[in-house]
């Protein structure tokens, strides 16, 4: 049975344009992506840790695991993340419905099947961050437009006077 789509709809700037909104996604999802490699979960916090029977086990060992909490195997779930949707004023991140990876977050998630490891998603503080880096890219980015034009409307203006003979 198909498991309930696992997504994240993140509220941001109602002024990012489409270009923005897609730069936001991504490095939205790289953070998680980095955050839960280093065992910690959405609040910041490091996963709870491994049972004492995982441990011991044959599937612990198969699996190279330490004891450090890693929700890696192949890699393939943190990976599939992606970008659903997005429009004014909000990103959608997550995975397909119905697909494998979709299914295995969704059992990461849940507290039923042992320990909860919720990952798939970002506190405000921290994407308040990441918008704030956009944002200055944005400015960044006038700036250097407004001198271009400064600098070609002085060349222009030169070129003329240059052909006037003054």
């Amino acid at each position: 049975m198909a498991e309930p789509q696992q997504k994240r709809r993140l509220s941001i700037p109602r002024d990012f344009n489409s270009e923005e909104r897609q730069l936001l996604a991504r490095r939205v999802i790289a953070f998680i992506q980095k955050r839960t490699d280093k065992g910690k979960g959405i609040d910041n916090e490091s996963f709870p840790a491994y049972s004492k029977s995982y441990t011991e086990s044959l599937d612990f060992e198969i699996a190279g695991k330490t004891k450090k909490v890693n929700l890696q195997q192949s890699g393939d779930t943190l990976a599939s993340i992606e970008l659903l949707s997005h429009g004014v004023g909000f990103i959608t991140i997550g995975y397909e419905a119905g697909s494998f990876e979709n299914d295995k977050a969704t059992w990461l998630k849940r507290s039923d099947n042992g320990v909860s490891r919720k990952f798939l998603g970002i506190t405000d503080d921290d994407l308040n961050k990441l918008i704030k880096q956009i944002e200055s890219m944005r400015r960044k980015e006038s700036e250097d437009n407004l001198r271009t034009r400064r600098l070609l409307n002085e060349s222009i203006v030169q070129d003329i006077l240059k052909r006037l003979g003054i």
